[in-house]
């Protein structure tokens, strides 16, 4: 980190003389530029207070100067100044009302001191009405965010019941699909966990996921030996990080029901 420091200190007379041969117009934006180059390049080696020099001179120059305004509510967010955050995107959204980044931005640090339900909820508000494709992105994301809030708050019925809303109007969503599948074995529903599978293992990179549903749902109607191989079967592909540790414990609880307890410990454990 000195030595970038460092290296950017070096740059700032030669910078500075350039900017002096410009005209005053094109002096000035030059000028802010090259102050949000530095604060920029400050902030992402971690060095917060030299960021915030940079950014004071060009709030100097310009005191509703957007990018200036956002990255300085990052630093106060990073530094746990919530008041000074938002005071920072308030002053860029007078100048910049439909900003829907800053909107964000504002929603998530209203919501730093709410829990995780009504923190959502705060953002979701934001993409209300919102027709662009990546801000209807971001609105099916939180949405199935929520759902998982309300599941791990012990609302599953009315979690199951959102997803079914969401998968009903998006059947190509297969984070949607894959959350609804999971809070379907959560609640035992198995033939409705069933229905799903085949949307997913249609999917070759999602295998892993589909042979775990399947064993799961196999396990239930006490078939064991056929869920153990679903399991194995998973076991034997790649890129199991997510999934390893579950398909473990799964493929060794069927073991220990089929007898063979000692194997059946060590892979659970795993």
């Amino acid at each position: 980190m000195l030595i970038m420091c460092a290296r950017i200190n070096r740059l700032l007379p030669w910078l500075f003389s350039f900017i002096l041969y410009l005209p005053l117009p094109a002096q000035q934006s030059q000028q802010l530029a090259l102050y949000y180059g530095i604060a920029e390049g400050h902030y992402l080696i971690g060095d917060l207070q030299g960021a915030n020099s940079s950014l004071a001179e060009i709030l100097k120059l310009d005191p509703y100067n957007l990018l200036a305004l956002t990255l300085k509510a990052r630093i106060e967010l990073k530094r746990g100044q919530n008041e000074a955050a938002l005071s920072s995107i308030q002053a860029a959204l007078r100048s910049n009302p439909d900003n829907l980044e800053l909107q964000v931005l504002e929603a998530k640090i209203q919501s730093a001191s709410m829990g995780p339900l009504a923190a959502i909820d705060q953002v979701l508000q934001v993409y209300t009405d919102k027709d662009q494709p990546a801000a209807q992105q971001q609105r099916t994301s939180l949405l199935i965010m929520r759902s998982q809030a309300l599941a791990l708050g012990g609302e599953l019925e009315t979690s199951i019941q959102n997803l079914q809303q969401l998968t009903g109007r998006q059947p190509e969503n297969l984070e949607a699909t894959i959350t609804l599948a999971s809070l379907y074995a959560c609640a035992g529903r198995w033939a409705a966990l069933e229905s799903l599978i085949p949307s997913i293992s249609a999917h070759n990179e999602l295998k892993d996921i589909a042979l775990y549903f399947e064993g799961r749902a196999l396990l239930a109607k006490n078939r064991v030996g056929s869920a153990r191989e679903k399991f194995k079967q998973a076991l034997g592909l790649k890129n199991l990080a997510k999934l390893a540790a579950a398909l473990h414990f799964y493929h060794g609880a069927c073991l220990v029901k089929l007898e063979k307890v000692t194997a059946g410990r060590h892979e659970i454990i795993q």
